[in-house]
């Protein structure tokens, strides 16, 4: 099923306000999305509320 028309042109924030999920937008445009957690280096410093940040990102 399309979910865009391509007889109109849309805005980039007009395809985020799409309520369609991610997945069937982007596979509309012919691509693939998958979320995998980042193992990124460690910060050597002091971070405050690391816990609630970690949280609200996953």
């Amino acid at each position: 099923m399309k979910i865009l028309s391509s007889d109109r042109s849309y805005t980039f924030s007009q395809i985020f306000d799409l309520t369609e999920e991610v997945d069937d937008i982007v596979a509309d445009f012919g691509y693939g999305f998958d979320r995998q957690k980042l193992n990124l280096p460690p910060y050597p410093g002091s971070l405050d509320r690391l816990q609630e940040l970690q949280d609200r990102i996953e």
